[in-house]
């Protein structure tokens, strides 16, 4: 199932974000494993300088429980899935897909 943190907001729903749901949910009834959705084009406090959230071409999620086991396996799901106009980032706490022509291997984001 597919599930909306009650923050998340979405003035304007893109195709470009369709198929990443659409992705989500097939993912997500594969696995028995809910999907959440944390942002989309809404303010989040310390996002990264450039990402395409304030466009609305960028989400933000995670597994429920959100394993790293589960968040590799999604991202890989996602990687294998979607065309290449779209560049994933495989973080500490969840995933970032966002839709830009600029796609490169699914990479690890750390803090440290």
């Amino acid at each position: 199932m597919l599930r909306f943190k009650s923050e998340v907001r979405l003035s304007y729903l893109h195709p470009q974000l369709v198929d990443v749901l659409r992705l989500l949910t097939l993912w997500s009834a594969l696995r028995a494993v809910d999907v959440q959705v944390n942002s989309i084009d809404d303010p989040a406090p310390g996002r990264v300088p450039g990402t395409l959230h304030g466009l609305g071409l960028a989400i933000d999620f995670e597994s429920v429980g959100n394993t790293p086991a589960d968040r590799t396996s999604l991202g890989e799901f996602l990687r294998r899935h979607l065309a290449d106009a779209y560049d994933l980032v495989l973080k500490e706490s969840h995933l970032h897909v966002e839709w830009d022509v600029h796609r490169g291997p699914l990479r690890e984001f750390t803090t440290h």
